[in-house]
């Protein structure tokens, strides 16, 4: 899994889905 090279709109979108998800459990 290259994570080095990764696009940051991928990476973002991760961040994104992980404030989601801890707005979901809150």
């Amino acid at each position: 899994m290259p994570g080095k090279k990764a696009p940051s709109g991928l990476y973002a979108a991760r961040k994104l889905r992980k404030k989601r998800l801890k707005l979901r459990w809150s």
